[in-house]
């Protein structure tokens, strides 16, 4: 009777757990069915047949059992076919020095900061001068004027016409010394001297002033020191534009010695690629004709891989070359 209760409760409980569903586990692929189901309407390409080891695009077609031309790699003409020009560094570096930009942009600097020491030693440089003046005087309420000396009384009408002319110069100690001439014409109208019947006259007369005069500041602008200042600074930054001018043209040299070491090292490399691929070559041919005899397809493919290997180095080379 127990064993038939047991039975009975374990088969209550297998039905229980049957009911009970559980949710699947976390399926990664269920992601991956839309890919798969579009990945049916893409066409597989047609596969290329394998080459045999005794087809080698290296040897020539004459040695191979098959007439499949050479496919030429299009890596662009080997070195030496293209038209060479060989110049010395010399000439490099002589053709980069006129023709190169930035040392052509440095240059232009030294040459400004000359003009700039030219323009701060002119501050200093004489300088002539000249001015015209007119005057008409109408003065109703009239007035005195001197002429030779003597006070004069006008009637408030003259003309006055004054010529300046002269030379100027600012000196290193900041003193200003000027050198003028000045005549004046003089037309006015001035009183008699009779007394009880006074009466205009015309006097028409001329001035003449040679002066010259000196200013010197005490204060501001005073020294040799202080008013040579601007000569100095420029001449200062045309000696620091002469050295930038100076070192853009080593770098430059510098880099084009490099860049010329550098590509005759270059072409060293090729021939010596060349000369390895040609004996590689040589011995891969050697391999071949003594496919019957001695040599194992082991040993006809590892010379092919060794060509394959040169020839890949001999096209770094190559392109190497021209990049430089």
């Amino acid at each position: 009777m127990s064993k038939l209760l047991r039975g009975s409760s374990s088969l209550i409980a297998l039905i229980v757990a049957g009911c009970a569903k559980e949710r699947a586990p976390f399926d990664p692929r269920e992601f991956q069915q839309d890919e798969r189901g579009s990945s049916s309407e893409i066409l597989p390409r047609e596969k290329q047949p394998l080459p045999t080891t005794l087809q080698s695009p290296f040897l020539p077609a004459t040695t191979q059992n098959t007439t499949q031309p050479i496919v030429v790699p299009a890596t662009g003409p080997a070195i030496g076919v293209e038209p060479t020009v060989r110049i010395s560094l010399r000439e490099v570096v002589q053709r980069a020095v006129a023709n190169n930009l930035d040392v052509r942009v440095e240059g232009y600097s030294p040459a400004i900061e000359q003009t700039r020491v030219v323009e701060a030693e002119a501050r200093f440089d004489p300088a002539f001068f000249t001015t015209a003046q007119f005057e008409d005087r109408d003065d109703p309420f009239g007035g005195s004027s001197s002429i030779l000396g003597e006070s004069v009384a006008t009637s408030g009408e003259a003309q006055i016409f004054t010529l300046r002319s002269g030379v100027r110069q600012v000196l290193p100690s900041g003193a200003e010394v000027e050198l003028r001439y000045q005549v004046q014409h003089n037309d006015l109208l001035s009183a008699s001297s009779d007394v009880f019947a006074p009466t205009l006259v015309n006097r028409t007369y001329w001035e003449n002033e040679l002066a010259l005069q000196i200013t010197q500041p005490l204060l501001r602008d005073f020294g040799v020191a202080t008013n040579r200042a601007r000569i100095e600074v420029a001449r200062n930054n045309q000696r620091i534009s002469l050295l930038d001018f100076r070192r853009q043209l080593e770098t430059t040299v510098g880099e084009i010695e490099e860049v010329y070491w550098t590509l005759v090292q270059a072409m060293e490399d090729v021939a010596i690629q060349e000369e390895l691929l040609s004996d590689t070559l040589a011995t891969a041919k050697l391999l071949f004709n003594r496919r019957f005899e001695d040599v194992s397809r082991v040993q006809i493919s590892q010379a092919n891989a060794s060509v394959e290997i040169r020839r890949a180095g001999l096209i770094r080379a190559r392109a190497r070359v021209r990049d430089l």
